[in-house]
């Protein structure tokens, strides 16, 4: 057993370490050439990416241990993406060719090439294998973003729309929400009938000016068709920092009623987000009783905090 679980992990490492190479430095090493070519060999997208990676990377499959890494984990990791499931997201569309600047802030579109790899979902394990989603289109595909003095700080793609699923499932009563980014997850929010009220938290002035005067107004195209709610007052912005708020407040709402769930988005990915989660949920401790708490990426973040494994 302690061997087998050795072996799991020096496999799970070698995927992680792949990806997070492929991710951060060639996330466009296959073209949509080389695919064309393997796919005369392959009958699934992911196979013929699967190998195509293993070749440019010179994991030769000779080897014994990069066929297991490939068989193993890669291949279960890989996922050929359809474009317009996407592109048909309400809250896409609705932000879809936008521009605006306010301040140091910029909303614009980005875009990933064919064959571009990104992350497509949380790390998990099945049986003590690693799944570390990574996805890809076979054609271009665009989405918002916001940049910060020109990086990009907060998007709506793929990874965002799969990994907010689960924390906005059975969404009721008052919501708080830290972390306003596109204001995507309390506009999901909103659409759910049993809500009464969404407050969102940031310190960012810039983001919060954008989203009132570029975001905010685009709610009403879809008001009627998408959203159940027609009257103001639900929704509440305030300006403040996130754990700053968590402490003064008790995480209760603007109006004094108690916070039925309290979300927490204030990361960019696991790396600069586990401090953060850490610090949430210590704040969040006493109140588990009364008050739910989410917050994006969890599984990920858990996975690399050893919660679980």
């Amino acid at each position: 057993m302690d061997n087998l679980q050795t072996d799991n992990e020096k496999l799970n490492a070698a995927l992680l370490k792949v990806e997070q190479f492929l991710l951060n430095q060639q996330p466009t090493l296959i073209q949509p050439a080389m695919m064309q070519n393997m796919l005369t060999h392959c009958d699934r997208q992911e196979d013929a990416m699967g190998y195509l990676l293993c070749a440019a990377l010179g994991m030769h499959l000779d080897n014994e241990r990069n066929q297991e890494v490939l068989q193993k984990r890669l291949l279960p990791s890989l996922h050929h993406l359809a474009a317009d499931t996407f592109r048909q997201t309400p809250y896409h569309s609705l932000l879809a060719n936008q521009e605006a600047t306010c301040g140091s802030v910029t909303l614009k579109s980005m875009q990933y090439a064919p064959y571009q790899l990104f992350p497509c979902g949380d790390l998990w394990l099945e049986d003590g294998a690693l799944r570390a989603p990574l996805g890809f289109f076979a054609e271009s595909y665009s989405y918002p973003a916001l940049l910060k003095e020109g990086r990009e700080w907060m998007t709506l793609t793929p990874n965002e729309i799969i990994t907010i699923q689960e924390p906005l499932q059975n969404l009721h009563g008052n919501v708080l929400v830290y972390g306003l980014g596109l204001g995507y997850y309390a506009y999901q929010a909103l659409c759910q009938p049993a809500v009464r009220s969404v407050t969102v938290v940031d310190n960012d002035p810039d983001i919060i000016q954008l989203f009132n005067t570029a975001l905010l107004p685009l709610w009403n195209k879809q008001l009627h068709e998408v959203m159940p709610f027609a009257e103001g007052g639900r929704l509440t912005i305030v300006q403040d920092d996130a754990f700053h708020h968590a402490e003064s407040t008790q995480f209760v709402c603007t109006n004094g009623s108690r916070t039925d769930i309290v979300f927490t988005d204030l990361w960019h990915d696991a790396s600069d987000g586990l401090p953060l989660y850490k610090q949430m949920r210590r704040l969040a401790h006493p109140h588990q009783a009364e008050t739910e708490f989410r917050y994006w990426i969890e599984p990920t973040l858990q996975y690399y905090l050893g919660y679980g494994i």
